[in-house]
């Protein structure tokens, strides 16, 4: 599967916008452009969100692996991506996340 692909399950599993380009998290009047295989802060979030549990041996990270904040980023996403695949398909008006002049200010690729 796809970085894409899977976060856009994860978005689905999270009720996180996504405008075709971009997954757009809208908490009150801000929005912010979510990437959670790259961003420590929306992983975290992510997994309190969907009430992870989360181990790292089950998954051979270790504490001293120079790697483990990906790869612990990566496991949520990929988490929320089985939690976003047993999901019902998003109605087509959510997934382009209408007409938000705030988002369309920051439409930015997520990173592959």
């Amino acid at each position: 599967m796809t970085d894409r692909e899977l976060l856009e399950l994860a978005a689905k599993a999270a009720g996180v916008k996504f405008d075709g380009s971009s997954f757009i998290r809208r908490n009150g009047y801000t929005s912010n452009v979510w990437d959670p295989l790259h961003d420590n802060d929306d992983a975290l979030h992510l997994a309190v969100e969907l009430k992870m549990n989360l181990t790292l041996v089950q998954r051979g990270i270790s504490w001293d692996d120079p790697d483990v904040f990906e790869k612990q980023r990566r496991a949520i996403v990929e988490g929320a991506a089985e939690i976003g695949k047993k999901m019902p398909a998003w109605p087509v008006d959510d997934l382009a996340g209408g007409s938000d002049t705030a988002s369309a200010s920051r439409n930015v690729t997520p990173r592959a």
